[in-house]
């Protein structure tokens, strides 16, 4: 079965800058001189990660406090991305993207960072066809065990998370356009790989179920408010 991938435009896009589908133009690269206020991981982001997230956030780069490291980029709430895609049309390939959370953690250690952005997903030919390797895991979010347009998934590599799921609101209301959602860290030696990725799925499902209530399909999209033990699909 084909694997799903990342793009490799939206990994460079959130690297070295990117286009919306409204043809403007943002650089996502963290500032190197954020703000000093730390907050923990449950209230980083205006909370978006919540308790369970957050605890995520923890395991994964290992601290407990967080600081802004937005920079230039121009941050949006979970409320105020709903409001937002709410009234995108469907676009041929991804939508805008909008900037959820962008912190790294106080102590400054390199790597330390999440990035957390959503826009609409118009699926292609074999986006469906899961399938886990080496390069990345899949994980069946709602435990449907099968494969279509309204089941929650996740494809998650060391260095992301990428979710999507479906969301009748906007642009959503055609049927092969998803909500995306993407989890994004900085590399970090792989000292256990498959921990690794569920804490970012874990962190990835947490600000999704967020975004979800906010546009008013949580019940629709299928995701779970709370993950149990993730099995690669």
């Amino acid at each position: 079965m084909k694997r799903i991938l990342l793009p490799a435009l939206f990994m460079m896009g959130t690297l070295v800058g990117c286009t919306g589908s409204d043809g403007s133009s943002s650089d996502p690269t963290p500032s190197t001189t954020p703000s000093t206020r730390s907050e923990s991981a449950a209230q980083a982001c205006n909370g978006l990660l919540g308790a369970s997230g957050g605890s995520s956030l923890e395991e994964l780069l290992k601290a407990d406090r967080f600081i802004d490291n937005s920079g230039t980029l121009q941050m949006e709430s979970a409320q105020q991305t709903a409001k937002a895609l709410s009234r995108e049309s469907s676009p041929s390939s991804r939508g805008t993207n909008h900037y959820m959370c962008a912190i790294q953690s106080s102590d400054g250690k390199f790597g330390n960072t999440l990035l957390v952005s959503a826009q609409w997903y118009h699926l292609k030919s074999g986006d469906l066809d899961w399938s886990s390797d080496k390069q990345s895991t899949v994980f069946d979010l709602a435990n449907s065990g099968q494969q279509t347009n309204v089941t929650p998934f996740a494809n998650t590599t060391d260095a992301s998370a990428l979710l999507h799921f479906r969301c009748p609101v906007g642009a959503g209301k055609e049927d092969s356009t998803v909500a995306s959602l993407t989890a994004y860290t900085e590399l970090v030696p792989r000292s256990d790989q498959q921990n690794r990725r569920a804490q970012l799925t874990r962190i990835a499902n947490a600000a999704a179920v967020e975004l979800a209530k906010e546009m008013g399909c949580l019940d629709v999209s299928k995701l779970p408010t709370s993950l149990g033990e993730l099995t690669a699909a």
